[in-house]
């Protein structure tokens, strides 16, 4: 993959709970991997319902080098714009690049 083509940064963000002052568990988001090169891509309608095998919600690709983990339990902050990962895929199984599929918080 060449870097040139990896313009934006994005952090991927886990989901944390912590106990409040009153013991309530807090569900919050803290950063697990911090300004990861990435490009963005949004989707058409067609391109995100393609083969069955993704759903019609999906509204962005996200491309990035590979990182060992990533699951839908994460999500992409990218700016003050939140991605929740709906799949990940290992491209050609090489263990080299990442393609993320998302829906784009509203």
């Amino acid at each position: 993959m060449r870097a040139g083509l990896l313009k934006q940064r994005i952090d991927i963000e886990a989901n944390t709970d912590t106990p409040d002052a009153l013991g309530y568990m807090d569900n919050s988001w803290s950063a697990a991997h911090s300004s990861i090169p990435a490009t963005i891509t949004p989707l058409r309608g067609n391109e995100g319902a393609r083969g069955g095998e993704i759903g019609a919600e999906v509204s962005h690709k996200v491309t990035i080098r590979h990182i060992a983990g990533i699951t839908p339990k994460y999500r992409i902050k990218y700016g003050s714009r939140y991605f929740d990962i709906q799949s990940v895929i290992n491209v050609r199984e090489q263990g080299v690049m990442l393609e993320i599929m998302c829906v784009e918080r509203v």
